[in-house]
């Protein structure tokens, strides 16, 4: 099985690895509470992401609080979990990963 993507990002560890590697970034709305909510994470990866998102403006263009109209690849998209399922609907079950 070839991989989709070079960089594979399984987690928010690997996430935040990503970003700091500059392979990835990770966007939220201006308006939104993540901001607050990464920056004062006691977890050490959600602190990462959220420094970048404000120290790089990686805010979402549609400056709305919901899924953006455009995700660019290698970008990470956070928001709230039932803005996601009203857009989307159920999540596909996870992909088995062979090795892992």
């Amino acid at each position: 099985m070839v991989p989709q993507f070079a960089y594979d990002v399984r987690n928010i560890k690997e996430l935040a690895a990503a970003i700091i590697d500059g392979k990835y970034r990770a966007t939220t709305s201006k308006g939104s509470v993540n901001r607050e909510l990464l920056t004062r994470s006691v977890d050490e990866s959600l602190q990462v992401i959220g420094k970048y998102i404000i120290e790089e403006s990686w805010f979402s263009k549609d400056n709305i609080i919901g899924v953006p109209q455009y995700i660019e690849d290698f970008m990470a998209v956070l928001g709230p979990k039932f803005v996601f399922l009203l857009e989307y609907g159920k999540p596909p079950p996870p992909i088995p990963r062979k090795g892992f």
